[in-house]
């Protein structure tokens, strides 16, 4: 019988990339959690300056979840014509899974403006926060706010975090898989012919379908 746990990893997705992909795999491999729903976003609250339509977003996570069985792909919030807060997917996806622990995963800097977020305490009222922390990062140099954020929910193993159904915050020091969209973009721009920070399937479809290029 298949664990109540479900990973859930958003973002623009533009375009995907080996860091997200690798960095999501470890974590939930070293949470052994089975099923991670992979969500691209139709227009997030804090960017406008996403480039693919979402239709290739979408495609292109589609790919991933394809080659990596780990993956299943959630497109609900492309289906909204309005900027996608957390706190409604998770909603809506605790409504499908009223018995199920979500774990949401986010990265570093995700977690520094959390208590910025919309309705953020409802969120951890829904999940648990799964952050990816780069080595060696020192925890004492963030943010007041979120220093007082982890003294009340941050729990320091994985049987500790999993005796709750929701509402702690794991820190998990992983290998560092600081790759940007923007410099992957940029070098799609100059016609770079080798990007090794895309899988292979991925970069086939930008050049398939060119994206990214720029007429020059």
């Amino acid at each position: 019988m298949k664990k109540r746990e479900i990973g859930i990893f958003g973002g623009t997705f533009d375009p995907i990339h080996n860091g997200h992909i690798h960095s999501v795999i470890a974590t939930a491999n070293h949470l052994a959690i089975e099923e991670v729903l992979l969500l691209p976003a139709h227009i997030p609250p804090h960017k406008n300056n996403v480039i693919a339509d979402s239709k290739h977003r979408l495609a292109m996570a589609k790919l991933v979840c394809q080659h990596h069985p780990l993956f299943t792909c959630d497109d609900r919030e492309l289906q909204r014509n309005r900027p996608s807060y957390t706190i409604d997917t998770l909603n809506e996806i605790k409504a499908t899974y009223p018995l199920h622990t979500l774990y949401l995963f986010i990265g570093m800097d995700s977690l520094l403006s959390f208590t910025r977020w919309h309705r953020w305490q409802d969120i951890l009222t829904h999940c648990h926060i799964v952050v990816s922390r780069r080595p060696n990062y020192c925890i004492n140099q963030i943010n007041d706010e979120t220093q007082e954020l982890l003294v009340k929910h941050q729990v320091k193993t994985v049987a500790t975090l999993k005796s709750h159904r929701a509402g702690k915050i794991y820190l998990y020091d992983q290998t560092n898989f600081a790759i940007s969209s923007t410099n992957i973009r940029d070098q799609l721009n100059e016609k770079a012919n080798r990007l090794s920070d895309l899988p292979s399937y991925i970069t086939h479809y930008i050049k398939e379908h060119q994206l990214y290029y720029s007429n020059k």
